[in-house]
């Protein structure tokens, strides 16, 4: 075969592998989407504000326009939410968790939110409340766009950009930079570390036992102190500083149970947060201790008229709306029998049940084409294998 005739047939074939090739870098073509507007959500916790009066005029003044989805509790605050807000739920999930999470940061979500189907302040307060390692969220302002992307035969894939600030000016954690939170998360994965140990020596495993544990020890190594630096309601507060509120208080105990498998519901009110098995009575040394609010049922409560008024659930974190429900709460109090007993033992991997999804980093203004660059590196592949089959029929 004439060598000539190779060499043209070669590069002929070269060109036509490598337009449609570049075919493929195209239709990863990103844009963002000029008819649609950016949604802002904005929210502040509650136990941040001191909101008593301004919330109790709130409610006599406006009506409750939002409500939950959902009427009946399932294991999380997540299964109240619907697909498109747990589309931002896992979002959100995925960059908290990361080994350095960020107080601000811009990522692409390879999916369409509908956002007229999202209510942000549900989604914040299921986060927060299923979450407490998450403990340096005190304010949000979320940001939602669409964007579309170029697929084959002219058709768009509709995705979403959401833009998140977990820190603003007014925040009394605003003194409080990415790199804070990963050593203070350090501190608190050595402090829960070296608890954990603790309950092994001891050879705890019966959930009953392991519940009175948690609440002997959180009373015991905590101060209550309302003056202290911010991270008090946090918990960081407890599990570091040994000194805390009752937020602290309630999500450490949630926070360390989840390590057992153990499933406790934080619940709030407008100026209290306790938890569904264990309620915090008065701290501050051992003469304090008592199991007069240890796994009581609801009877025993509205006995107390104060004490009732303090626990008049909330349901919302961030402002009067009805978003979530709570479980139901048993009536009687919890009355422990060694001879029943459920067997509890610390989980060794992580274990949750959020669902994975893809996300694509925004910081270049860029969609991630890794899928284009392997296509592309096929088709260079496929020249060279047509190059050594010319050259083996020549030689």
């Amino acid at each position: 075969m004439n060598c000539n005739l190779i060499i043209l047939l070669f590069l002929w074939t070269s060109f036509i592998l490598l337009t449609y090739s570049q075919k493929v870098v195209e239709i990863e073509e990103f844009n963002d989407n000029d008819d649609d507007d950016e949604t802002v959500f904005t929210g502040t916790i509650i136990k941040y504000l001191n909101v008593t009066e301004e919330m109790e005029a709130e409610k006599e003044e406006n009506e409750v326009t939002t409500s939950a989805t959902v009427k009946i509790f399932n294991e999380t605050f997540y299964h109240q939410l619907n697909s498109n807000e747990k589309l931002l739920y896992d979002f959100l999930y995925e960059q908290c968790s990361q080994e350095r999470p960020k107080t601000r940061f811009v990522a692409l979500i390879d999916d369409y939110i509908d956002k007229s189907k999202v209510t942000m302040e549900r989604v914040m307060t299921s986060f927060v409340f299923d979450n407490p390692q998450f403990w340096w969220i005190e304010t949000y302002t979320i940001t939602i766009k669409n964007a579309c992307r170029r697929l084959e035969d002219n058709n768009y894939k509709i995705l979403t950009n959401v833009t998140v600030d977990f820190v603003s000016k007014n925040s009394i954690l605003n003194w409080i930079t990415d790199e804070d939170i990963y050593k203070m998360n350090q501190e608190i994965q050595l402090e829960t570390d070296i608890l954990l140990y603790q309950i092994e020596l001891l050879n705890i495993h019966t959930k009953y036992q392991l519940l009175q544990y948690l609440h002997d020890y959180i009373i015991r190594n905590t101060v209550y102190n309302t003056t202290a630096p911010s991270y008090v309601h946090t918990i960081y507060g407890p599990l570091v500083k040994h000194v805390g509120v009752c937020s602290g208080y309630s999500e450490v105990f949630k926070y360390i149970a989840s390590f057992f498998g153990i499933n406790v519901v934080l619940a709030r009110s407008l100026t209290h947060e306790w938890n569904y098995i264990i309620h915090r009575p008065n701290k501050g040394d051992y003469s304090n201790l008592s199991y007069d609010y240890f796994l009581i049922g609801s009877n025993t409560l509205n006995e107390d008229l104060e004490s009732s008024k303090e626990h008049t659930l909330i349901y919302s974190n961030f402002k009067n709306s009805n978003v979530i429900v709570y479980p139901t709460t048993e009536t009687k109090d919890y009355v422990y029998n060694p001879l029943y007993f459920e067997y509890v033992e610390r989980i060794r991997e992580e274990s949750t049940n959020i669902s994975d999804i893809n996300l694509n980093s925004t910081e270049n203004s860029l969609p991630n084409n890794d899928n284009a660059k392997k296509g592309n590196l096929s088709y260079y592949f496929a020249l060279l294998t047509l190059l050594s089959i010319f050259i083996n029929i020549v030689f």
